[in-house]
């Protein structure tokens, strides 16, 4: 009775000892996610963030329900930004509804017109004719 006891005493708990990988196993699997998935993630969304707040007029933006606009200015401490959709049309939207920052460049008219554009072409067509015929 003496020596059961004293196994029972110096016996170690089999929970414990298992616990250990388990442990271990989890921890890993949970760094590899932070760095796979987590982290890319809030480096992105930090980058939106900070292209959304230094957007300029003219701006092209690209709004989560699949509209494209041009951003035209602020409203509301600059929580809503009027963007422009076509000639005449300007809508509010939030601006965390905006999904991406498509250009920093301003969205500029063409230059020349569908003639000018056509005369360019033919003098260019014109051109490679001579050089074929030398």
């Amino acid at each position: 009775m003496f020596t059961q006891m004293l196994y029972a005493q110096g016996a170690k708990p089999q929970g414990a000892a298992s616990m250990m990988p388990s442990l271990l196993m989890m921890g890993a699997i949970f760094a590899i996610f932070y760095f796979l998935l987590i982290r890319p993630q809030k480096m992105q969304q930090k980058k939106l963030q900070s292209a959304i707040s230094t957007l300029k007029k003219g701006d092209k933006v690209l709004l989560a329900d699949g509209i494209f606009a041009e951003y035209v200015s602020d409203k509301e401490n600059g929580k809503i930004a009027l963007v422009k959709i076509g000639e005449d049309t300007k809508i509010e939207v939030l601006k965390s509804r905006i999904s991406s920052v498509l250009s920093d460049v301003p969205v500029q008219a063409p230059t020349k017109g569908k003639k000018e554009e056509k005369n360019s072409i033919k003098e260019e067509i014109k051109k490679v004719e001579e050089k074929d015929k030398k």
